[in-house]
């Protein structure tokens, strides 16, 4: 409701400056689906439960169409599907919701009619409905298409399905996919995972959608993220809904806010989300009215700090400052960080877990210093962008870098001309950690009887990673030469590792805990070891590497360094707020839902970890034949 109230009034401001804001549709239309009554398996008790709960939803939010159907054969989907494709032409918001049994075969995604029986794989192509053909049908629509599966039930059909190609992989849940612009598919629960379907009258997954789904002013978007947080919640964890696609940068509500909502109080999460669309701005109306609603939070400080900047390069542009060439300038006549804001570039995109983590610690280190810290994602190159904007700066405690291993594996690579020497250490911040995992249905059940079958058996096993030089990758590497077993190593991009494994496609993986607890926590996966200097304690009782022998230990560290040359005062002041906030209960949570560790060293130790992890990863890179000749 908070976020309703205030980001309604926001959205309105940018509209009256000229910025994209959120669709307002003349037609909105849905297809929903609900299959319960399967002829060739069991029932499902909630599907036509859910989809008349949807539908309802729907109809309450004035759709201009919605056509609520239950218990669908092959041919009545066909159908009704093909039916909707003609309404989909004339409207700008189009949504599809299913709610029954889907699986994916080979890479594809299928909804399961009622009449399947899918003996074989090859049967799905004609019992089944891809998902394919669905978006295909939303194509139409002229501003917004989304997708909504409650299908990733556990399949009775994919345990007794016979493969016709010993090749051809059939998962448990449903695969990723990359829809077309303007498209958004939400999952039940995130690719290779299976969702449940509840005990109570509907599933947890449409629960959460008819408490946030339809909320008016609601950016669709920011609606499926809090769905996906109530879903965790419900379920301890255990089931994590996703959704692929993007809207460009348009904001998009199934259901207009009214004109009658008035501001209220704000919160920090509903400040974050609206500045993420504030911040880009460059006209000074719009974060006024930022300030306005959001004044109150860590945002709205920041909000200021951008405000008055652009402020005075308007005054910068209309009257060229009169100072002399010898006239001291106010960062020299004030103490760091004397009022001044503070900017942190982080090399990962927007969203991610570097960057959120990123996020928490920088609203923790602008409180201890009572400044602005803000966060400047600047990707590419394996981080070699963001490491070179950062070395040209002056070393003056301004312009910080989240600091990683990365360093050493972009300057190994050949991508930087420098190399970790380039920067001061200030603090060390967390550690992630790899582990390596492998079905629960797999016959290993050790990390010893994993390294003695691939000494065995070499080339047979594939071991998924997260790329080429990725961290993963390197950690796998070393584990299977220490253990003198011979592997595949698989590169994957966007968690696909997991994914593969779930639906059988590879033996095993090395991912970072983040990646893959909640397949952990459903049965999926088992975790064979961790590939740190100390256990993960998310895992307490899975041992490491090095206990059962092999020792393997490749931590995955964050901190924060700046160019080469930084006072050592200005150091210190970085490192206490960085210290303070690492050490707060605030961070410490974060850590829990995140994944990572809180893990805090100071300058000269973590200088220290720098350099002796800089060597191990120039010997791995040299045994991969990954390193390049600026990294002699």
């Amino acid at each position: 409701m908070l976020l309703r109230q205030s980001f309604f009034v926001l959205t309105a401001v940018f509209a009256l400056a000229g910025i994209a804001t959120e669709v307002h549709a003349d037609q909105r239309i849905a297809l929903v689906i609900g299959n319960s009554d399967y002829r060739n398996v069991s029932r499902l008790p909630n599907p036509t439960n859910d989809a008349e709960a949807i539908g309802a939803l729907f109809r309450k939010a004035g759709f201009d169409v919605v056509n609520l159907r239950r218990d669908l054969d092959v041919s009545e989907m066909r159908r009704t599907i093909g039916d909707f494709a003609d309404a989909a032409r004339n409207a700008d918001v189009a949504v599809v919701y299913y709610a029954g049994h889907g699986m994916e075969v080979n890479g594809v995604n299928y909804l399961i009619p009622v009449d399947a029986k899918l003996q074989r794989d090859f049967d799905v192509e004609d019992e089944a409905i891809s998902l394919d053909r669905v978006l295909r049908v939303l194509e139409p629509a002229k501003r917004l298409r989304l997708v909504i599966l409650d299908a990733c039930r556990d399949n009775p059909f994919a345990r007794s399905m016979k493969r016709t190609v010993p090749t051809r992989a059939v998962g448990r849940g449903l695969a990723p996919v990359e829809p077309s612009t303007d498209t958004l598919v939400a999952y039940a629960a995130k690719a290779g995972s299976v969702a449940s379907d509840g005990i109570g009258a509907n599933s947890p997954y449409t629960q959460a959608l008819l408490k946030h789904l339809a909320e008016p002013g609601l950016d669709v978007t920011i609606a499926l993220r809090r769905v996906r947080d109530e879903v965790m919640r419900i379920t301890s964890n255990r089931q994590e809904p996703y959704f692929y696609g993007s809207l460009g940068g348009t904001l998009a509500s199934l259901v207009p806010g009214g004109s009658d909502l008035a501001p209220g109080p704000s919160t920090s999460s509903d400040a974050a989300q609206a500045w993420t669309i504030a911040e880009r701005s460059t006209d000074p109306a719009v974060l006024e009215a930022f300030i306005k609603y959001y004044g109150d939070t860590f945002y709205g400080a920041m909000a200021r700090s951008r405000l008055a900047e652009l402020k005075r390069q308007q005054v910068a542009v209309a009257e060229p400052p009169k100072t002399s060439p010898t006239q001291t300038t106010p960062a020299q006549q004030a103490p760091f960080p004397g009022g001044k804001a503070i900017e942190l570039t982080v090399m990962f995109g927007a969203g991610s877990a570097a960057d959120t983590t990123a996020r928490y610690l920088t609203e923790g280190m602008a409180k201890q210093l009572n400044v602005p810290v803000l966060v400047e994602n600047r990707t590419g190159g394996g981080g070699a962008i963001g490491y070179t904007y950062v070395q040209k700066q002056r070393p003056d405690g301004y312009s910080i870098i989240w600091h990683s291993n990365a360093i050493s594996v972009t300057y190994h690579s050949g991508a930087l001309p420098f190399d970790y020497k380039a920067f001061d250490a200030v603090a060390r911040v967390s550690l992630e950690t790899p582990v390596i995992a492998v079905r629960s249905d797999s016959p290993w059940k050790s990390l010893r009887e994993l390294i003695d079958y691939a000494k065995s058996n070499p080339g047979k096993l594939r071991i998924g990673n997260s790329g080429i030089g990725s961290h993963t990758h390197f950690s796998a590497s070393a584990l299977f030469t220490i253990g003198g077993g011979s592997v595949v190593h698989v590169p994957f991009t966007d968690g696909q590792a997991v994914a593969n494994l779930v639906g059988g496609r590879i033996e095993g993986i090395v991912q970072l805990t983040a990646a893959l607890v909640g397949q952990v926590k459903s049965g999926d996966l088992r975790v064979l070891a961790v590939l740190g200097s100390r256990r993960d304690p998310t895992f307490p009782d899975v041992p490491t590497a090095s206990e059962l022998g092999y020792a393997a230990s490749l931590d995955l560290w964050r901190g924060v360094a700046t160019p080469k040359g930084t006072p050592r005062p200005v150091i210190a002041k970085l490192q206490d707020a960085i210290k303070r906030t690492v050490e707060s209960q605030a961070f410490i949570d974060a850590g829990k839902a995140i994944g990572f560790t809180p893990a805090y060293l100071g300058a000269d130790d973590f200088g220290r970890l720098i350099a002796n992890d800089d060597a191990k990863l120039a010997q791995v890179m040299a045994n991969l034949g990954l390193r390049r000749a600026s990294g002699r």
